[in-house]
């Protein structure tokens, strides 16, 4: 899936699993108790707003 970066406003669209992915590879620790699918069910539970495209919702991320 290509990522699309907002250059003006360094928003990122990232996927759950593209997101589970950063989030492990900066604090594996943290991730260690759950897996690309439930981190994918929890933002949804939690309301994070997403956006449906061809192959998959895509949260909008920043990095920091």
């Amino acid at each position: 899936m290509p990522l699309c970066i907002h250059k003006q406003t360094g928003i990122e669209q990232l996927s759950a699993a593209n997101t589970y992915k950063v989030l492990k590879e900066y604090n594996a620790a943290t991730m260690r108790r759950i897996n690309s699918n439930t981190f994918g069910q929890i933002l949804s539970t939690i309301g994070i707003i997403h956006k449906h495209t061809r192959y998959s919702n895509v949260y909008l991320v920043v990095r920091r």
